[in-house]
């Protein structure tokens, strides 16, 4: 199977204590980090599974509680690019829940994995009873997208360098 969902009781403790530690969920309340556990869902993929593809439309987005998987664009295609592998802790698919635009990568589990999925229906419902812990987590959200960013363009600045530097380049 490719993935499966975990029983909820016992579960979403589980969640709540690993989301309780989650960077990106610093500064959410008790209250706001137990809502989010029992709405989420805990999902387990086996090695090599695609999670979601690029074009996919997408409405949740995924914390890793174990495992790691890895960002490819052109999955499948000649010039298919890893992008990023992100680990444990991490989070993905956060980009379609700012924007409605189909994914931009394709998801593959590198490793078996544990992810908690988070619907934008689920965030909804966070923003309706708690517009100041939304707001917050949105801003975390933010500031790592802004990260990644920063990581990407040293990747390029990077490239750019070393094609100039074995002259492939006037």
């Amino acid at each position: 199977m490719l993935f499966q969902k975990s029983s909820h009781s016992k579960s979403s403790k589980e969640i709540l204590g690993f989301l309780d530690q989650a960077p990106l969920l610093a500064g959410l309340d008790d209250d706001s980090l137990k809502f989010l556990a029992e709405n989420s869902a805990d999902i387990h993929f086996s090695k090599g599974s695609v999670i979601f593809r690029e074009g996919d439309f997408g409405k949740e987005m995924f914390f890793i509680m174990s495992g790691a998987v890895d960002v490819i664009v052109r999955y499948e295609r000649p010039n298919q690019l890893k992008l990023a592998e992100i680990t444990a802790n991490g989070f993905f698919g956060e980009m379609c829940l700012l924007e409605t635009l189909p994914r931009s990568a394709t998801l593959i589990a590198n490793k078996t994995c544990r992810l908690v999925r988070v619907s934008s229906l689920t965030l909804l419902k966070l923003y309706e009873n708690d517009p100041k812990q939304y707001s917050l987590l949105m801003l975390n959200i933010a500031r790592d997208l802004s990260r990644r960013i920063r990581q990407l363009n040293a990747r390029v600045l990077e490239q750019d360098i070393e094609i100039r530097d074995c002259g492939l380049t006037g």
